[in-house]
Protein backbone atom coordinates (compact mmCIF):
# COMPACT_ATOMS: atom_id res chain seq x y z
CA UNK A 1 0.00 0.00 0.00
CA UNK A 2 2.71 2.41 0.80
CA UNK A 3 4.66 1.31 -2.63
CA UNK A 4 1.11 2.19 -4.30
CA UNK A 5 0.89 5.76 -2.74
CA UNK A 6 4.53 6.51 -3.38
CA UNK A 7 3.90 5.79 -7.53
CA UNK A 8 0.53 8.00 -6.92
CA UNK A 9 2.27 10.43 -5.45
CA UNK A 10 4.68 10.72 -8.14
CA UNK A 11 2.10 10.26 -11.03
CA UNK A 12 -0.07 13.11 -9.22
CA UNK A 13 3.38 15.38 -9.23
CA UNK A 14 3.81 15.21 -12.90
CA UNK A 15 0.48 16.21 -13.86
CA UNK A 16 1.21 19.41 -15.82
CA UNK A 17 0.19 22.32 -14.03
CA UNK A 18 -2.96 23.82 -15.70
CA UNK A 19 -4.19 20.50 -15.31
CA UNK A 20 -8.21 21.30 -14.00
CA UNK A 21 -7.96 18.29 -12.41
CA UNK A 22 -4.62 18.88 -10.49
CA UNK A 23 -6.54 19.59 -6.97
CA UNK A 24 -9.47 16.73 -7.50
CA UNK A 25 -6.44 14.21 -7.71
CA UNK A 26 -4.22 15.85 -5.16
CA UNK A 27 -7.17 15.60 -2.64
CA UNK A 28 -8.14 11.95 -3.35
CA UNK A 29 -3.57 11.19 -3.12
CA UNK A 30 -3.56 12.87 0.60
CA UNK A 31 -7.14 11.09 1.31
CA UNK A 32 -4.79 8.47 0.76
CA UNK A 33 -2.07 9.03 3.21
CA UNK A 34 -4.34 8.77 6.09
CA UNK A 35 -2.45 7.09 8.33
CA UNK A 36 -3.89 4.28 10.15
CA UNK A 37 -3.82 1.26 8.12
CA UNK A 38 -0.48 1.57 7.51
CA UNK A 39 0.38 0.54 10.65
CA UNK A 40 -0.31 -1.06 13.56
CA UNK A 41 -0.53 -0.15 16.99
CA UNK A 42 -3.01 -0.90 20.09
CA UNK A 43 -5.91 -0.94 17.55
CA UNK A 44 -6.29 -3.33 14.40
CA UNK A 45 -4.79 -0.68 12.33
CA UNK A 46 -3.42 -2.57 9.03
CA UNK A 47 -5.00 -5.60 10.20
CA UNK A 48 -8.37 -4.08 9.52
CA UNK A 49 -9.26 -4.25 5.59
CA UNK A 50 -12.24 -1.87 5.70
CA UNK A 51 -9.46 1.12 6.76
CA UNK A 52 -6.86 -0.60 4.09
CA UNK A 53 -10.10 -0.56 1.26
CA UNK A 54 -10.91 3.04 2.09
CA UNK A 55 -7.07 4.09 1.57
CA UNK A 56 -7.18 1.93 -1.93
CA UNK A 57 -10.24 4.17 -3.25
CA UNK A 58 -8.94 7.07 -2.93
CA UNK A 59 -4.86 6.03 -4.51
CA UNK A 60 -6.96 4.05 -7.50
CA UNK A 61 -9.06 7.64 -7.94
CA UNK A 62 -5.95 9.55 -7.50
CA UNK A 63 -4.26 7.17 -9.93
CA UNK A 64 -7.08 7.17 -12.69
CA UNK A 65 -7.65 10.82 -12.50
CA UNK A 66 -3.85 11.86 -13.27
CA UNK A 67 -3.81 8.97 -15.73
CA UNK A 68 -6.43 10.69 -17.77
CA UNK A 69 -4.75 13.79 -17.28
CA UNK A 70 -1.88 13.28 -19.02
CA UNK A 71 -3.10 11.61 -22.43
CA UNK A 72 -2.17 8.42 -21.39
CA UNK A 73 -2.80 5.75 -24.03
CA UNK A 74 -6.22 3.56 -23.09
CA UNK A 75 -4.05 0.55 -23.11
CA UNK A 76 -0.88 0.90 -20.79
CA UNK A 77 2.04 -1.57 -19.68
CA UNK A 78 4.54 -0.25 -17.37
CA UNK A 79 7.74 -1.91 -16.05
CA UNK A 80 9.43 -0.89 -12.77
CA UNK A 81 10.03 -1.37 -9.27
CA UNK A 82 7.37 -0.48 -8.14
CA UNK A 83 7.47 -1.68 -4.44
CA UNK A 84 11.08 -1.16 -3.77
CA UNK A 85 12.37 -4.66 -3.33
CA UNK A 86 15.23 -4.27 -6.21
CA UNK A 87 13.21 -6.43 -8.73
CA UNK A 88 11.38 -5.55 -11.74
CA UNK A 89 6.90 -5.41 -11.83
CA UNK A 90 4.79 -4.86 -14.57
CA UNK A 91 1.62 -3.18 -14.64
CA UNK A 92 -0.86 -3.74 -17.14
CA UNK A 93 -4.04 -1.03 -16.97
CA UNK A 94 -6.91 0.14 -18.85
CA UNK A 95 -9.48 2.38 -18.28
CA UNK A 96 -11.37 -0.12 -16.42
CA UNK A 97 -8.50 -2.21 -14.76
CA UNK A 98 -5.14 -2.29 -13.75
CA UNK A 99 -2.89 -5.01 -12.92
CA UNK A 100 0.29 -5.46 -10.99
CA UNK A 101 2.13 -9.03 -11.67
CA UNK A 102 5.26 -9.52 -9.49
CA UNK A 103 7.98 -12.23 -11.67
CA UNK A 104 10.31 -12.34 -9.09
CA UNK A 105 7.66 -13.54 -6.68
CA UNK A 106 6.21 -16.80 -8.10
CA UNK A 107 4.68 -14.13 -11.48
CA UNK A 108 2.16 -13.18 -8.66
CA UNK A 109 -0.77 -11.01 -9.39
CA UNK A 110 -0.45 -8.55 -6.50
CA UNK A 111 -2.95 -6.07 -7.24
CA UNK A 112 -5.54 -5.71 -8.72
CA UNK A 113 -7.67 -2.53 -9.48
CA UNK A 114 -11.04 -2.31 -10.57
CA UNK A 115 -10.80 1.15 -11.57
CA UNK A 116 -14.73 1.66 -12.52
CA UNK A 117 -15.29 0.73 -8.54
CA UNK A 118 -12.74 2.65 -7.06
CA UNK A 119 -11.37 -0.86 -5.26
CA UNK A 120 -8.44 -3.08 -5.12
CA UNK A 121 -9.55 -6.70 -5.15
CA UNK A 122 -6.25 -8.17 -4.34
CA UNK A 123 -6.00 -6.27 -1.08
CA UNK A 124 -5.14 -9.54 0.72
CA UNK A 125 -3.36 -9.85 3.78
CA UNK A 126 -0.96 -12.60 5.24
CA UNK A 127 -0.73 -14.46 8.09
CA UNK A 128 2.53 -13.77 10.22
CA UNK A 129 3.77 -14.55 13.97
CA UNK A 130 2.98 -11.66 16.24
CA UNK A 131 4.75 -10.97 19.47
CA UNK A 132 1.61 -10.85 21.17
CA UNK A 133 0.05 -14.09 19.75
CA UNK A 134 1.98 -16.37 22.24
CA UNK A 135 -1.23 -14.77 24.88
CA UNK A 136 -3.96 -15.45 22.52
CA UNK A 137 -4.65 -19.25 24.26
CA UNK A 138 -5.09 -18.10 27.83
CA UNK A 139 -7.00 -14.82 26.72
CA UNK A 140 -10.86 -14.84 28.29
CA UNK A 141 -13.83 -13.50 26.71
CA UNK A 142 -15.22 -10.73 28.43
CA UNK A 143 -13.75 -8.45 31.29
CA UNK A 144 -11.50 -10.93 33.87
CA UNK A 145 -12.31 -8.66 36.48
CA UNK A 146 -9.92 -10.74 38.77
CA UNK A 147 -6.47 -10.29 37.16
CA UNK A 148 -5.12 -6.74 37.34
CA UNK A 149 -4.94 -4.20 34.58
CA UNK A 150 -1.49 -5.39 34.01
CA UNK A 151 -2.02 -8.98 33.73
CA UNK A 152 -5.84 -8.74 31.83
CA UNK A 153 -5.65 -10.94 28.66
CA UNK A 154 -8.87 -10.63 27.08
CA UNK A 155 -10.22 -11.81 23.31
CA UNK A 156 -13.25 -10.64 21.64
CA UNK A 157 -14.67 -14.28 21.23
CA UNK A 158 -13.29 -17.76 22.03
CA UNK A 159 -11.33 -20.48 20.01
CA UNK A 160 -8.78 -18.14 18.40
CA UNK A 161 -5.64 -20.06 19.11
CA UNK A 162 -6.86 -22.47 16.66
CA UNK A 163 -7.02 -19.43 13.54
CA UNK A 164 -2.78 -19.35 14.70
CA UNK A 165 -1.89 -20.11 11.35
CA UNK A 166 1.17 -18.47 9.03
CA UNK A 167 1.70 -18.11 5.31
CA UNK A 168 4.95 -19.62 3.84
CA UNK A 169 4.31 -17.58 0.72
CA UNK A 170 1.55 -14.73 0.47
CA UNK A 171 -1.40 -14.66 -0.64
CA UNK A 172 -2.19 -13.58 -3.50
CA UNK A 173 -3.53 -14.28 -7.03
CA UNK A 174 -2.27 -16.62 -9.89
CA UNK A 175 -0.08 -18.57 -7.43
CA UNK A 176 0.85 -22.24 -8.84
CA UNK A 177 0.36 -25.02 -6.49
CA UNK A 178 2.38 -28.45 -8.04
CA UNK A 179 1.57 -31.46 -6.05
CA UNK A 180 1.47 -35.42 -5.80
CA UNK A 181 -1.66 -35.28 -3.74
CA UNK A 182 -4.98 -33.33 -4.06
CA UNK A 183 -5.39 -30.08 -2.41
CA UNK A 184 -7.83 -29.66 0.14
CA UNK A 185 -9.16 -27.04 1.94
CA UNK A 186 -7.71 -27.74 5.55
CA UNK A 187 -4.17 -27.78 3.23
CA UNK A 188 -5.10 -23.84 2.05
CA UNK A 189 -6.43 -22.61 5.80
CA UNK A 190 -3.03 -24.06 6.96
CA UNK A 191 -0.80 -21.81 4.89
CA UNK A 192 1.62 -24.57 3.95
CA UNK A 193 -0.24 -26.53 1.84
CA UNK A 194 2.30 -29.63 0.47
CA UNK A 195 2.90 -28.60 -3.09
CA UNK A 196 6.19 -27.27 -4.44
CA UNK A 197 7.14 -23.98 -2.85
CA UNK A 198 9.75 -22.67 -5.49
CA UNK A 199 6.98 -22.90 -8.14
CA UNK A 200 4.87 -20.85 -5.34
CA UNK A 201 7.22 -17.98 -4.71
CA UNK A 202 10.25 -18.77 -7.14
CA UNK A 203 11.79 -15.99 -9.68
CA UNK A 204 9.99 -16.17 -13.21
CA UNK A 205 11.37 -14.97 -15.98
CA UNK A 206 9.55 -12.26 -17.62
CA UNK A 207 9.22 -10.57 -20.89
CA UNK A 208 6.67 -8.14 -22.30
CA UNK A 209 4.32 -9.80 -25.25
CA UNK A 210 2.11 -8.20 -27.71
CA UNK A 211 -1.03 -10.21 -28.92
CA UNK A 212 -3.16 -9.13 -31.70
CA UNK A 213 -6.81 -10.56 -31.81
CA UNK A 214 -8.37 -9.36 -35.10
CA UNK A 215 -8.38 -5.66 -34.84
CA UNK A 216 -7.90 -5.31 -30.69
CA UNK A 217 -4.03 -4.61 -30.03
CA UNK A 218 -3.65 -6.11 -26.28
CA UNK A 219 -0.67 -6.12 -23.74
CA UNK A 220 0.73 -8.93 -21.91
CA UNK A 221 3.49 -10.29 -19.58
CA UNK A 222 5.03 -13.60 -20.19
CA UNK A 223 6.70 -15.38 -17.00
CA UNK A 224 8.28 -18.73 -17.22
CA UNK A 225 10.14 -21.32 -14.74
CA UNK A 226 11.65 -24.21 -14.67
CA UNK A 227 12.17 -26.68 -11.42
CA UNK A 228 12.02 -29.86 -10.29
CA UNK A 229 9.16 -31.92 -9.15
CA UNK A 230 8.49 -35.70 -8.57
CA UNK A 231 11.98 -36.39 -10.15
CA UNK A 232 11.04 -34.62 -13.17
CA UNK A 233 12.15 -31.66 -14.59
CA UNK A 234 8.65 -29.25 -15.46
CA UNK A 235 8.71 -25.70 -16.82
CA UNK A 236 5.66 -23.84 -16.32
CA UNK A 237 4.52 -20.60 -18.31
CA UNK A 238 1.93 -18.53 -18.31
CA UNK A 239 1.30 -15.20 -20.52
CA UNK A 240 -1.16 -12.47 -18.58
CA UNK A 241 -3.13 -11.08 -21.40
CA UNK A 242 -5.16 -7.51 -21.26
CA UNK A 243 -7.09 -6.23 -23.14
CA UNK A 244 -9.41 -2.98 -23.42
CA UNK A 245 -12.49 -4.77 -21.46
CA UNK A 246 -12.55 -4.95 -17.27
CA UNK A 247 -11.34 -8.48 -17.49
CA UNK A 248 -8.04 -10.47 -18.34
CA UNK A 249 -6.90 -13.45 -19.53
CA UNK A 250 -3.80 -15.69 -18.46
CA UNK A 251 -2.75 -18.75 -21.09
CA UNK A 252 -0.99 -21.60 -18.70
CA UNK A 253 1.59 -24.59 -20.40
CA UNK A 254 2.60 -27.19 -18.35
CA UNK A 255 5.62 -28.75 -19.98
CA UNK A 256 8.33 -31.69 -19.00
CA UNK A 257 11.22 -30.80 -20.35
CA UNK A 258 13.43 -33.96 -18.56
CA UNK A 259 11.33 -37.59 -17.58
CA UNK A 260 12.44 -39.09 -13.81
CA UNK A 261 14.51 -41.78 -14.53
CA UNK A 262 13.09 -45.30 -12.74
CA UNK A 263 16.49 -47.59 -13.95
CA UNK A 264 16.34 -47.01 -17.74
CA UNK A 265 13.09 -45.79 -18.43
CA UNK A 266 11.71 -42.68 -18.42
CA UNK A 267 8.87 -41.99 -16.64
CA UNK A 268 5.51 -39.11 -16.41
CA UNK A 269 5.64 -36.62 -14.07
CA UNK A 270 2.24 -37.49 -12.55
CA UNK A 271 0.19 -34.89 -9.95
CA UNK A 272 -2.05 -32.00 -9.71
CA UNK A 273 -1.86 -28.32 -10.78
CA UNK A 274 -3.68 -26.01 -9.13
CA UNK A 275 -3.79 -21.90 -9.72
CA UNK A 276 -4.75 -19.95 -6.34
CA UNK A 277 -6.39 -16.87 -6.33
CA UNK A 278 -7.06 -14.48 -3.88
CA UNK A 279 -9.77 -11.96 -3.57
CA UNK A 280 -10.83 -9.34 -0.42
CA UNK A 281 -14.43 -8.01 -0.80
CA UNK A 282 -14.28 -7.48 3.08
CA UNK A 283 -17.22 -9.14 5.05
CA UNK A 284 -17.07 -12.97 5.08
CA UNK A 285 -20.34 -13.46 6.51
CA UNK A 286 -22.58 -10.66 5.46
CA UNK A 287 -25.56 -11.86 4.01
CA UNK A 288 -24.59 -10.12 0.53
CA UNK A 289 -21.57 -10.75 -0.63
CA UNK A 290 -21.13 -14.85 -1.15
CA UNK A 291 -19.90 -17.33 -3.77
CA UNK A 292 -21.70 -18.64 -6.73
CA UNK A 293 -21.39 -21.38 -9.05
CA UNK A 294 -22.75 -22.55 -12.35
CA UNK A 295 -25.22 -24.90 -10.08
CA UNK A 296 -25.92 -22.08 -7.31
CA UNK A 297 -27.05 -18.46 -7.37
CA UNK A 298 -25.64 -18.45 -4.03
CA UNK A 299 -23.24 -20.61 -2.72
CA UNK A 300 -22.23 -19.51 0.72
CA UNK A 301 -20.75 -16.89 2.29
CA UNK A 302 -17.14 -15.29 1.51
CA UNK A 303 -15.62 -17.64 4.46
CA UNK A 304 -17.28 -20.99 3.51
CA UNK A 305 -14.52 -23.33 3.84
CA UNK A 306 -15.47 -26.30 0.35
CA UNK A 307 -14.94 -28.15 -2.22
CA UNK A 308 -17.46 -27.16 -4.99
CA UNK A 309 -16.55 -29.92 -7.60
CA UNK A 310 -15.78 -29.78 -11.08
CA UNK A 311 -16.74 -26.67 -12.60
CA UNK A 312 -16.51 -24.28 -15.81
CA UNK A 313 -16.87 -21.32 -13.43
CA UNK A 314 -17.45 -19.37 -10.24
CA UNK A 315 -16.94 -16.28 -8.25
CA UNK A 316 -17.51 -14.38 -5.76
CA UNK A 317 -20.65 -11.22 -5.38
CA UNK A 318 -20.53 -8.41 -3.37
CA UNK A 319 -24.09 -6.84 -3.94
CA UNK A 320 -23.10 -3.84 -1.40
CA UNK A 321 -20.38 -2.18 -3.52
CA UNK A 322 -21.47 -3.99 -6.58
CA UNK A 323 -19.40 -5.64 -7.98
CA UNK A 324 -18.62 -9.16 -9.32
CA UNK A 325 -16.02 -11.39 -9.77
CA UNK A 326 -16.17 -14.57 -12.22
CA UNK A 327 -13.26 -16.96 -12.71
CA UNK A 328 -13.49 -18.65 -15.84
CA UNK A 329 -11.47 -21.80 -16.73
CA UNK A 330 -10.95 -23.30 -20.40
CA UNK A 331 -10.89 -26.81 -18.80
CA UNK A 332 -13.27 -28.08 -16.23
CA UNK A 333 -11.62 -27.98 -12.91
CA UNK A 334 -12.08 -28.23 -9.02
CA UNK A 335 -13.12 -25.39 -7.15
CA UNK A 336 -11.65 -25.28 -3.74
CA UNK A 337 -12.42 -22.35 -1.60
CA UNK A 338 -11.35 -21.22 2.14
CA UNK A 339 -10.94 -18.10 3.90
CA UNK A 340 -7.66 -16.41 5.46
CA UNK A 341 -8.54 -15.12 8.87
CA UNK A 342 -6.10 -13.29 11.00
CA UNK A 343 -6.18 -13.05 14.80
CA UNK A 344 -5.09 -9.32 16.04
CA UNK A 345 -5.11 -7.24 19.00
CA UNK A 346 -7.10 -4.39 19.42
CA UNK A 347 -8.43 -1.97 22.67
CA UNK A 348 -11.03 -4.00 23.16
CA UNK A 349 -9.33 -7.87 23.40
CA UNK A 350 -8.15 -10.24 20.32
CA UNK A 351 -10.14 -10.39 17.56
CA UNK A 352 -10.36 -12.63 14.54
CA UNK A 353 -11.06 -10.61 11.06
CA UNK A 354 -11.49 -11.90 7.79
CA UNK A 355 -9.03 -10.97 5.52
CA UNK A 356 -9.71 -12.91 1.78
CA UNK A 357 -11.37 -15.64 0.14
CA UNK A 358 -8.79 -18.15 -1.65
CA UNK A 359 -10.00 -19.94 -4.75
CA UNK A 360 -8.54 -22.58 -5.79
CA UNK A 361 -9.05 -24.52 -9.32
CA UNK A 362 -7.46 -27.34 -9.78
CA UNK A 363 -6.46 -30.38 -12.46
CA UNK A 364 -5.15 -34.03 -12.30
CA UNK A 365 -1.85 -33.91 -14.73
CA UNK A 366 -0.15 -37.06 -16.46
CA UNK A 367 2.80 -34.97 -18.06
CA UNK A 368 4.85 -36.79 -21.30
CA UNK A 369 7.51 -35.96 -23.69
CA UNK A 370 5.81 -33.01 -26.43
CA UNK A 371 2.67 -33.36 -24.67
CA UNK A 372 2.21 -30.35 -22.71
CA UNK A 373 -1.33 -29.29 -20.18
CA UNK A 374 -2.49 -26.26 -21.42
CA UNK A 375 -5.37 -24.53 -19.91
CA UNK A 376 -6.70 -20.68 -19.25
CA UNK A 377 -7.91 -18.76 -17.14
CA UNK A 378 -10.52 -16.23 -17.89
CA UNK A 379 -11.26 -13.28 -14.82
CA UNK A 380 -13.84 -11.42 -15.66
CA UNK A 381 -15.33 -8.20 -13.41
CA UNK A 382 -18.23 -6.42 -13.30
CA UNK A 383 -21.05 -4.95 -11.50
CA UNK A 384 -23.49 -7.53 -9.50
CA UNK A 385 -26.37 -5.80 -10.57
CA UNK A 386 -27.02 -3.12 -13.77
Amino acid sequence: MYAKMMEVSARVDAMPQHALLGDKARTHLYRGQCNCPYWHGVFGGMYLPHLRSAVYSELVKADKISSDATNVEALTRDEQDFDFDGETEFKLANDRIALYLHPKRGGHLYEFDLRFANFNAADTFSRRYEAYHDKVARAVVGDDAAASIHDRVLAKEAGLEKLLKYDAYLRESLVDHLSLEPLAPDDLRSGNPPSEAHFRDGRYEARPVNVLRGTERRLGVEMLRRGRWNGAVVQIAKRVILGNGADFEVQYSLELIESAKTGEAAVEAEGFFGIEMNYNLLAGNAHDRYFFHEHSLNAGPLATEADFGVLSFAGVKDEWMNVALTLHVSNPARFIVAPVKTVSQSEGGFESVYQSSTVLVQWPVCLEPDKPLVVSLKQEASRARE
